[in-house]
């Protein structure tokens, strides 16, 4: 369960560094919001199935 935290918490720092390197309206930039989105709710469904 830790390692899925620090994972998550890589995927946002990682998003925060190009966010204010690349711009907002980078695709780059975007791409990795997408990821970090769908890894948020990965994180969420795994959560909620391990307490199911």
């Amino acid at each position: 369960m830790k390692i899925v935290i620090n994972i998550l918490f890589l995927f946002i720092s990682s998003h925060v560094i190009v966010y204010f390197v690349a711009g907002k309206d980078d695709v780059t930039s975007n791409l990795i919001a997408a990821i970090e989105i769908v890894s948020i709710m990965a994180f969420i469904y795994s959560k909620n199935k391990i307490r199911a």
